[in-house]
């Protein structure tokens, strides 16, 4: 079946390539299909796959759930972490929005334990995102933390 016999029978082909859950009109779809267990596997999907905007973006939020799921179940891993930064900094500006979501920026430092367990890594995409200018001081929102804007823009 070619790419766009999948895009007939299912909205994603992330659904049968990747043998997910096929529930695609359930908000937070993405939530409901990520699995701690196969990050590495989607890690290597999306570095080798043509994927479009929506799939990237899609397969980022699985991938960074998953994780978020598997720090908090067994710890954190350098080695994984790496990957999925590397392919969030390849373009940091597609994924503006996770970064900021996943920062929990109106979380303060003293309760960063109640945040998502790659919050303080995300943080420093968002110090990225500030440094490269893609990122300004008018993005605060009323609810960031002083905190918060202190990890990003120092």
């Amino acid at each position: 079946m070619n790419q766009s016999e999948l895009y007939e029978k299912f909205p994603s082909p992330l659904i049968s390539l990747l043998n997910l859950d096929d529930s695609w009109n359930e908000q937070d779809w993405e939530l409901i299909v990520s699995d701690e267990e196969r990050v590495e596997e989607f890690i290597q999907f999306y570095s080798t796959m043509p994927l479009n905007d929506d799939d990237r973006m899609s397969l980022m939020l699985i991938i960074l759930d998953s994780y978020n799921y598997r720090v908090w179940q067994v710890g954190f891993d350098n080695n994984i972490w790496a990957a999925i930064s590397n392919l969030i900094r390849l373009d940091l500006l597609f994924f503006k929005e996770q970064i900021i979501y996943w920062s929990c920026m109106d979380y303060s430092d003293d309760i960063m334990d109640d945040a998502w367990a790659i919050a303080p890594n995300m943080r420093v995409l968002m110090r990225q995102l500030h440094e490269n200018q893609h990122l300004s001081k008018e993005d605060i929102e009323e609810d960031w933390t002083d905190d918060a804007k202190r990890d990003v823009f120092g």
